[in-house]
């Protein structure tokens, strides 16, 4: 079952979601997946996963690692002398500028996956073609002012991808060889033209744009990445939306053979995600096909993933 979207209103019920298409050439095999995608249905369930998922996450890094979560139990106490000073902390920003600690993060990155048996290989993917400046960026496109980009080598392999591991550092091993060959999607709901694309149709929607976005999480790490692909906005207008459509739900393939992270109780699998339709159509939102000017990884998302600033 391939990755789902609906297009809905906070009345409709049973709108279809992004039905999956057979990856065998030449089929085209719907598999029925009807899912009531109002709007109290796609937000209470966002709610509920968001609190489960904490949970979830802390009974899974028990069995993932045979031991107890360290936030669990007394907490560890520091000495005096290993609490960073206020000055340092505040300036932060400033310290992270200097070209050689830049540098010396990025080996010690290297040298620590290397030492800890974690993939160190490139993410090499085939070059994207014809990739311009965002519309209505200006003439430098979207940017982040004073923040260098973040190295391929942390991109490709520091991730969020439960669908295969909720260790991070483990999930580009687990995503080798992924191959999302002969994917369709389906766009339908509460649209005046649901359209079945392939991933060339999806290119051809609108030109590749690059968009440099930073990615900051509650977990307290960051990144600046050059993503590459087409406004969300630029699809669904093509499907027309209907009058009375107010939210867009999106779900994720289900597919536990080829992600064993599927096979745990992470999650509630498939996972469901949304948007109203304003922040779907909203100018930043984007369907990121590549990243540096290739096509994603596979434990970036590849095919295609939502990025959402």
């Amino acid at each position: 079952m391939h990755p789902e979207i609906a297009i809905a209103s906070n009345t409709h019920k049973g709108a279809t979601a992004w039905r999956s298409i057979s990856e065998s050439p030449g089929r085209q095999h719907r598999v029925q997946s009807e899912r009531q995608c109002d709007a109290l249905h796609v937000f209470e369930l966002r709610a509920y996963r968001f609190a489960e998922r904490h949970a979830a996450m802390v009974q899974q890094e028990g069995k993932d690692n045979q031991r107890k979560p360290r936030y669990v139990g007394a907490p560890m106490k520091s000495p005096r002398d290993e609490v960073t000073p206020a000055a340092t902390y505040f300036n932060r920003r400033a310290f992270l500028q200097g070209g050689l600690l830049a540098t010396s993060a990025v080996v010690t990155g290297a040298v620590y996956r290397s030492l800890n048996g974690m993939s160190t290989d490139s993410a090499a993917t085939k070059e994207l073609s014809g990739v311009v400046t965002a519309e209505g960026a200006g003439a430098d496109g979207f940017r982040v002012a004073g923040e260098a980009l973040t190295p391929l080598a942390s991109i490709a392999h520091y991730n969020n991808f439960y669908e295969f591991t909720t260790n991070k550092d483990g999930v580009a091993e687990r995503a080798r060889g992924f191959v999302t060959d002969g994917w369709k999607v389906v766009v339908d709901g509460l649209c005046h033209e649901p359209r079945v694309f392939d991933l060339d149709d999806l290119r051809k929607v609108a030109p590749t744009e690059e968009r440099v976005y930073r990615m900051r999480c509650v977990e307290a790490w960051s990144m600046v990445i050059p993503w590459a692909g087409l406004p969300l906005a630029k699809l669904l207008e093509r499907v027309r939306p209907m009058a009375d459509a107010r939210y867009v739900a999106f779900e994720t393939l289900l597919d536990p053979a080829r992600m064993p992270g599927q096979k745990t109780s992470a999650l509630a699998w498939p996972y469901v995600e949304g948007l109203r339709l304003d922040e779907a159509m909203h100018p930043l939102t984007l369907l990121a096909t590549g990243l540096y000017g290739h096509e994603l990884p596979p434990q970036d998302g590849a095919p295609v993933r939502l990025v959402v600033p």
